[in-house]
């Protein structure tokens, strides 16, 4: 594996602003384990929403029907890593937030070995697309996270699948090469994988099981016709949004210029 690792430890981590301590239980490296605990400890959001569309008229069993709304139910699957005993959960949406944003909504999330818990959207912040939403009962494992690694030429890495019952099975691949990502605001990391992964806004993690970043997006390398051209946000700025809106109770929002109101 061809990740650069300051260190590999257990410990307690105070964020930023200092509100979320987050305990970042590693995997040691090399334990057959680890993949079954990132198994577990990942988990699925199910986001719904339900709005009414615009009046219109309509037929229905022979009858003329004026000025109906339909009902228009949506689904939002993410998958999330929780951060505390306090049940949060880390989830990236990307620009689906403001399918999201304002809408009346129920959340499940399910965790390993199927358990399904009630959720609670805690926030958004809009500048980056993340999302923290809280268990209201029982209790979740934390993910273990690499917030020192950085991805490098030929590393491996892996992504979940999700399953029904909430276990995530995982899919590898390679990094092919990697280019540092200019945008300062948005800072990721911009890497040509070798295969298309699952999904935006899964997860992306190395060999260890560690998650190191989410995925933003996903395109055909122009550089390479067999790659493709992937951004990765890593945790370290996602973590910082999660602390943000933890800390505001509620949403970071931003302008159409992702200037902060």
């Amino acid at each position: 594996m061809m990740l650069k690792l300051e260190s590999a430890f257990r410990y307690t981590l105070p964020l930023a602003i200092g509100l979320l301590q987050f305990s970042s239980a590693q995997a040691q490296q090399g334990s057959p384990n680890a993949q079954e605990a990132a198994g577990i400890s990942l988990v699925r959001v199910n986001i719904t929403t339900e709005t009414r569309g615009d009046g219109e008229t309509v037929v229905l069993d022979g009858r003329r029907i004026p000025n109906y709304h339909p009902k228009i139910i949506e689904m939002f699957p993410s998958t999330g890593i929780v951060l505390d005993a306090s049940r949060h959960v880390l989830i990236f949406l990307g620009y689906r937030w403001a399918d999201i944003q304002g809408r009346n909504h129920r959340i499940e999330i399910i965790a390993g070995q199927g358990q399904k818990l009630a959720g609670k959207l805690i926030g958004i912040d809009q500048s980056t697309g993340v999302a923290v939403v809280e268990a209201q009962e029982g209790s979740l494992p934390g993910t273990a996270l690499c917030l020192r690694c950085e991805i490098r030429d030929g590393a491996t890495v892996v992504t979940p699948v999700l399953e029904d019952q909430g276990i995530s099975q995982f899919e590898s691949a390679k990094i092919v090469s990697v280019t540092a990502n200019g945008n300062e605001s948005q800072s990721g990391w911009e890497v040509t994988i070798n295969r298309r992964l699952p999904g935006i806004g899964e997860p992306l993690l190395d060999v260890e099981h560690r998650v190191l970043g989410f995925i933003a997006s996903q395109k055909p390398s122009p550089q390479d016709p067999m790659g493709v051209h992937t951004v990765v946000f890593p945790m370290s700025q996602l973590l910082t949004s999660a602390e943000k809106i933890i800390q505001a109770n509620g949403d970071i929002r931003t302008g159409w210029l992702g200037v902060y109101l």
